[in-house]
């Protein structure tokens, strides 16, 4: 059974910056696993989240941007399911996790995922520490 996921284009930047390639490694492992059948879909919620969590990604410093950027193109293209857009007011994270909140209610879908530096959605919210932990899954 397939679950999707939201994160907010800061839980991306984390996730890529965070402790370099190992962190996206991890991400690669939730949602393109190499041996395992995948289980994780990632939720795009419009073309504003694609180039919001693109213009994060082009911030990280050196050449860990190359990689964060060919990753997270590989899961746009393999492993993302589009969902109805959703109109942004705020592009931080708050505004992001609210575009979350509003397309879980049209559609639900399995947690929103935000960056170590927000507070979680209560119900279906995860940090994004927590979702890269082993015993998430």
């Amino acid at each position: 059974m397939l679950a999707e996921f939201m994160l907010t284009p800061d839980a991306l930047l984390a996730g890529f910056s965070r402790g370099g390639r190992e962190a996206i490694e991890e991400l690669e492992m939730c949602f393109l696993p190499k041996r395992a059948t995948p289980v994780a879909l990632l939720s795009k919620p419009g073309d504003e989240w694609v180039s919001a969590a693109t213009k994060r990604i082009a911030r990280i410093n050196g050449p860990l941007r190359n990689d964060a950027m060919a990753t997270f193109q590989r899961l746009l293209d393999n492993a993302s399911l589009a969902r109805p857009s959703v109109s942004v007011r705020s592009d931080d994270e708050i505004g992001w996790i609210q575009v979350a909140q509003s397309s879980n209610s049209q559609v639900a879908f399995e947690r929103i995922v935000v960056s170590p530096s927000a507070t979680p959605p209560t119900g279906n919210g995860v940090a994004l520490t927590d979702f890269l932990n082993d015993a998430f899954w």
